[in-house]
């Protein structure tokens, strides 16, 4: 897994496009397969809270899994598990930058 260096993440994200980024990928034909999708719908919810917030001047948000638990009611390990499963997929990418034990520094490609 490669991190991206944080001087090379797309400043000036606007609202818009957070969620253009958002449609692309749920649109996505692969995630069409009722009996195998390849997003689930709480892949595409955590999606939704990780690229809301995104920090618009730094590029990537700075969320951690508890918080995004916390507003989905759902477990810290389904997030965890969710996160790696989008990155494997290349939908986020780690930043690199973060501390040990803290929330991780994630970006929407």
């Amino acid at each position: 897994m490669t991190k991206t260096s944080p001087r090379t993440v797309l400043k000036s994200i606007s609202l818009s496009l957070k969620h253009d980024f958002i449609a692309v990928v749920l649109a996505d034909k692969s995630s069409r397969n009722k009996r195998r999708p390849k997003l689930t719908s709480f892949d595409g919810a955590v999606l939704t809270v990780v690229t809301t917030h995104v920090n618009s001047e730094r590029g990537y948000s700075f969320i951690g899994t508890r918080a995004i638990a916390k507003t989905l009611q759902a477990s810290p390990a389904g997030v965890a598990k969710s996160i790696v499963k989008l990155i494997e997929l290349g939908v986020l990418r780690r930043v690199a930058g973060a501390k040990r034990n803290r929330a991780a520094r994630l970006v929407p490609i």
